[in-house]
């Protein structure tokens, strides 16, 4: 971030943003979507207590570094696993950046911590404001400015107006992203010529929560349950409720206070009462939680960072993913009967690391499905790959395929 105090800033209306209303469709009651299939998990679960509740909770995590943000201040991860202060200042906004270092913005400016180190961040200068952090991907950091949403590449500043406070923005795996702003959600589609806006406060009342599912869907809470947004091929959409059981009879999941989506998987975290959902494709992954969650915040890798009543849960595993035994095994129980080489010959072989390794971005795509799609592979559905087996080969290919 060291160069953007030289950047040749320039703060546009930004003509590509399209507010658009599609035709709603509010399906029947009994289409309800149901998974295929529901497994209990039993992920690592560390506690971590606050000398005050937590109201707020912002999460920024590479390999080496995990930092909390709070309206108590900053707090760093130490690897002894204790949570350490290192800034008072109340957090407004957290980002973790590409290089290992993280982005803050609080009530006095813009800061990085690197290397340890809180300092001063050039990016005030840059912008010219002191806007609150939202989110980023790649090299597009995410703000909100009072009723404006704003997008910054590092030379260019886009602005869209939204009528009331911006409050939240969370990215999807795809191109879909929901905006909290006020007492309305939207949904914002990146296209090729720009974004698309749709007010999905509109299209269903009392939504409490929205957040990514997949490539263009959206998973949604009303004090009713829990709804999927799903995207019609006419430029239509369609909402149904959603159960968590494979009971045929359940009319919809009720109960739950927050959503989470893992911008890395598409996955989508649902926590009730004290159970935690994984959702991913056609497949529900279960969690007994000691306590019940207020919020949560889908971290590096997947691992869910959450505010409970007395302080924060860091939920999964945070060592890194090795090939042996974990990738290999899930190598041997759903690929080798078509991957192996003395298989099918238009299957590539995917017995090593070596192969593991060529074939990684093929094999993270082809086993992944977007929203309620199933993967194309393994072709034998009796043996599809459980959420957290999909998580794996995500995990081992940012941990270095080693």
């Amino acid at each position: 971030m060291r160069t953007l105090a030289c950047a040749c800033l320039v703060l546009t209306a930004c003509d590509g943003w399209v507010s658009k209303m599609p035709e709603i469709i509010n399906e029947t009651a009994d289409r309800v979507v149901r998974p295929r299939s529901v497994t209990s998990s039993s992920l690592p679960i560390s506690t971590f207590a606050t000398p005050q509740p937590w109201q707020q909770l912002y999460v920024a995590d590479d390999a080496t570094t995990t930092l909390l943000g709070s309206e108590r201040g900053l707090v760093e991860l130490s690897v002894q696993g204790a949570l350490v202060s290192r800034s008072a200042d109340p957090v407004l906004g957290l980002v973790a950046l590409t290089d290992g270092s993280a982005l803050i913005s609080n009530a006095n400016g813009f800061f990085e911590w690197r290397d340890g180190t809180l300092r001063r961040s050039d990016l005030e200068t840059a912008l010219q404001s002191t806007d609150r952090l939202l989110a980023r991907r790649g090299d597009v950091i995410w703000f909100a400015r009072g009723t404006s949403l704003l997008r910054f590449d590092g030379s260019q500043l886009e602005a869209i107006e939204l009528g009331q406070t911006v409050d939240a923005l969370t990215l999807g795996a795809g191109p879909l992203s929901t905006v909290r702003a006020g007492s309305q959600l939207w949904a914002l589609t990146e296209r090729t010529n720009g974004f698309e806006l749709q007010d999905l406060s509109e299209e269903q009342n009392d939504l409490i929560d929205a957040v990514p599912w997949g490539d263009a869907e959206i998973s949604a809470i009303t004090d009713g349950g829990v709804l999927w947004r799903r995207a019609l091929v006419d430029g239509g959409v369609a909402w149904r409720h959603v159960s968590l059981t494979t009971d045929t009879e359940d009319p919809g999941a009720t109960g739950v206070r927050a959503l989470a989506v893992d911008a890395q998987s598409g996955a989508v975290f649902a926590t009730a009462d004290a159970t935690l959902y994984r959702l991913q494709g056609e497949s529900v992954t279960t969690l007994a939680l000691p306590t019940p969650l207020r919020s949560a915040h889908a971290g590096r890798n997947g691992v869910l960072w959450a505010l409970t009543d007395t302080g924060a849960l860091r939920i999964g595993n945070t060592d890194p993913v090795t090939f042996s035994p974990r990738i290999a095994t899930l190598g041997t129980v759903h690929c080798a009967r078509c991957h192996a080489p003395d298989r099918q010959a238009s299957f590539l072989p995917l017995m090593t690391i070596d192969d593991w390794r060529a074939q990684i971005d093929a094999a993270i795509l082809a086993t992944t499905p977007m929203g309620a799609t199933r993967a194309r592979m393994p072709a034998d559905t009796t043996t599809t790959l459980t959420a957290e087996e999909r998580a794996l080969l995500i995990r081992w290919k940012e941990d270095g395929l080693q």
